[in-house]
C-alpha cells in the first residue's frame, strides 16, 4: 500500500513515491526496533525525529497502480464505499491533473492504462481506523 501527499506516475502509469526524510515520533521508532539517529534530532532532545526509511527498507519501488481509494473524511458519516466504474475513475484522474497546471491530454495514455487496470472505490467515512482495514482488504 502507497499512500503520501506526494506520488509520482511515470509514463508507464507506474507509481514512483516521492522519497524525503519524514518526522516522526522517537518513541514510535523504537518501538518497531529502529533506533533513531540522535544527529536528525535538530530540536535536541524533542521526541520528534527526522527519519529516512531508506536505511529500513521503507522506501516503495516503482509497481503499477492496483487500487484507486477517492477518500473523504466526513464526520457522522458511517462507513461507505462503492466501486467507481471505468469511465467516472478516468473523469477523476484527469481533473486531478488541472491543478498542476498540465494538460490532462498529455497523461492522456498513462491516466487510460491505470483507470483500465486499477480498481477504483469512492470511500466515505468518520472512522479512519475501519477506513484503512477496508482499504488494506482491497488491496
Amino acid at each position: 500500500m502507497l499512500g503520501d501527499d506526494v506520488v509520482f506516475l511515470d509514463e508507464l502509469g507506474q507509481a514512483q513515491p516521492f522519497k524525503r526524510l519524514f518526522s516522526t515520533d522517537r518513541r514510535r521508532l523504537e518501538h518497531y526496533g529502529t533506533r533513531p539517529d540522535s544527529r536528525n534530532d535538530p530540536a535536541g532532545g524533542s521526541d520528534e525525529v527526522w527519519f529516512d526509511p531508506t536505511s529500513a527498507a521503507g522506501w516503495a519501488d516503482p509497481a503499477p497502480v492496483c487500487l484507486l481509494g477517492l477518500i473523504r473524511y466526513d464526520p457522522g458519516t458511517p462507513f461507505q464505499m462503492r466501486e467507481m466504474r471505468r469511465a467516472e475513475t478516468l473523469n477523476v484522474l484527469a481533473a486531478s491533473i488541472l491543478p498542476t497546471g498540465m494538460a490532462p491530454g498529455r497523461c492522456f495514455d498513462q491516466l487510460t492504462r491505470i483507470a483500465s487496470r486499477a480498481k477504483a472505490v469512492e470511500i466515505a467515512f468518520d472512522d479512519s481506523a475501519r477506513a484503512a482495514d477496508e482499504l488494506r482488504a482491497l488491496a
